[in-house]
């Protein structure tokens, strides 16, 4: 054999240099994206040998959301048996997926797994190491006849150690007649003579690697688990933990991955809030039943868990409402994502946290006179 030749998908757009075969510079040439190898020697048949090269790829950015980027890691399998090591750099991004042969370090990912027959393939995820936010959390009031004297009772926002908070502020329209802030909630009184009010909580808020301080929570407030969830959910987590697929994972990200594995992404859920049997029955949800489901399985596990209700951009045609989980492992809490199997400790730098679940509804106290009263919330998110 005096040469070889590795083919590239037409589409990529890609540039090859320091070809080596054991070691040594030899001549090479690029053709219709196909590298030709040329040895310096003939190699009998069954010699072993190792050929490297560099490949550079050009992107077109415009396509790529930089908050949840997918690159591809693949060897293909004429070299099965071999051990593969890649290495990626991505200045300005850290690794959000779980992955044991992966090592990162500083700007730099590092690959090294066997490959089979069939070749190695493997998709990581990154997102950007920091980033800057607007977000806006819009609730309106409306009532059938006059609102009259209102009182309204609201949580705090977007306070977590995983991110900085750096201006945040309350506007209503109408103005209140009297506010109040006691212990983590703020609540505001008012002699309306319409039947709207419109409430505007927003915060500048900073994301990524550099504001992502250490939580500080009771993990007993977090670790209950109800006969209902244990009798439901045992069962699943023993077939969890027997499932070859999963390997040696960690126990929280063959969770993470199970979940993710077992329930499809269905919009017709969005605003239900069905049953952990219905969801498990359905097989079906959107963040919220990947996330509430999630979480009942890391708590009968063992392992303390929270929903966290937040805004998210990335897997999303636009940043929107979103649900992940915050778990407690290795002795300090993490995030974790089973919706977009985000399972290394790290969402994405668009992850924003605005409240605990369960915990960032408004509360309101108004006379009946005002009749049948609606209270809608939506949440913007745009690049500071």
């Amino acid at each position: 054999m005096t040469g070889f030749s590795i083919g590239f998908d037409e589409k990529r757009k890609i540039n090859i240099t320091n070809v080596l075969v054991d070691d040594q510079l030899v001549k090479y040439g690029v053709e219709e994206n196909e590298l030709k190898i040329t040895f310096n020697h003939r190699k009998t048949t069954g010699a072993l040998l190792s050929i490297k090269f560099t490949c550079e790829e050009e992107y077109d950015e415009t396509k790529i959301n930089p908050y949840l980027r997918q690159e591809l890691v693949y060897v293909p399998g004429f070299a099965a048996g071999a051990i593969a090591t890649v290495i990626i750099n991505f200045p300005g991004f850290e690794l959000t997926t779980f992955n044991p042969n992966a090592i990162v370090s500083g700007d730099s990912l590092t690959y090294v797994g066997p490959v089979s027959k069939a070749g190695l393939r493997e998709i990581v995820k990154l997102t950007r190491s920091s980033e800057s936010w607007l977000v806006t959390v819009n609730t309106k009031i409306s009532a059938q006849n006059q609102l009259g004297n209102l009182s309204v009772k609201m949580p705090k926002y977007f306070q977590t150690n995983r991110q900085r908070v750096q201006q945040s502020s309350i506007d209503f329209n109408p103005t209140p007649i009297a506010t109040e802030k006691k212990d983590e909630e703020s609540s505001a009184h008012f002699r309306l003579s319409g039947s709207e009010l419109t409430i505007r909580n927003s915060a500048s808020i900073f994301t990524g690697k550099k504001w992502r301080g250490r939580v500080f929570r009771n993990t007993l407030d977090y670790n209950k688990v109800s006969k209902e969830e244990s009798d439901l959910l045992t069962p699943i987590l023993w077939q969890i933990r027997s499932d070859g697929k999963y390997g040696a994972l960690p126990l929280h990200v063959a969770i993470g991955k199970f979940v993710h594995d077992t329930l499809e992404y269905d919009l017709s859920y969005l605003n239900q809030r069905p049953s952990l049997q219905d969801i498990l029955k359905n097989k079906a949800g959107v963040c919220t039943e990947f996330a509430r489901l999630y979480d009942a399985l890391a708590r009968v596990a063992g392992i303390p868990s929270l929903v966290i209700d937040g805004v998210a951009c990335g897997e999303y045609d636009k940043c929107q409402g979103h649900s992940w989980n915050m778990i407690f492992y290795d002795n300090s809490w993490i995030e974790v994502d089973p919706t977009w199997e985000l399972m290394s400790g790290t969402v994405s730098s668009s992850h924003v946290y605005v409240n605990d679940d369960g915990k960032g509804k408004i509360q309101i106290q108004y006379p009946a006179s005002a009749g049948r009263v609606e209270m809608k919330m939506d949440l913007v998110m745009e690049v500071l």
